[in-house]
């Protein structure tokens, strides 16, 4: 029996593209091509299984290009090549309690107020600075 006849732009042979690209899990226009040869000629018939891949959603989702990254654009300071701990700079800890006589003061480092008399507690993290922020 030979194959029945189709109008590529019809309706139904759209419906009918669509039901087999489905079938065969989203599979190419040579793949649909060849199913449908199987039982039909339709007029067109590459146009017409073209027009209906471009338009399945999940086909251009696994098609498309993924999303570029921005970048921030960087000081020339932070892409200079230095030796390493070229630059080094000192994070502080939280608020220290030093005591002035009798009295314990809350003190947030440095501290500046620092006399001969008083004790004073200090603590440094030395860090490895990409940049001179001077």
């Amino acid at each position: 029996m030979p194959p029945l006849l189709l109008d590529g732009q019809h309706h139904f042979t759209k419906l009918l593209i669509l039901q087999i690209h489905f079938r065969l899990n989203h599979l190419g226009v040579r793949i649909i091509l060849s199913e449908l040869r199987e039982e039909f000629w339709i007029l067109r018939s590459r146009q017409a299984i073209n027009l209906v891949l471009h338009s399945c959603l999940p086909c251009r989702m696994a098609k498309g290009l993924p999303g570029g990254e921005i970048e921030a654009p960087l000081s020339t300071d932070r892409v200079t090549p230095f030796r390493p701990f070229a630059f080094t700079g000192i994070d502080y800890a939280e608020p220290l309690f030093v005591k002035v006589g009798n009295t314990q003061k809350k003190s947030y480092l440095p501290y500046s107020l620092v006399r001969q008399h008083e004790l004073c507690i200090w603590s440094f993290v030395w860090t490895c600075r990409p940049t001179n922020y001077s």
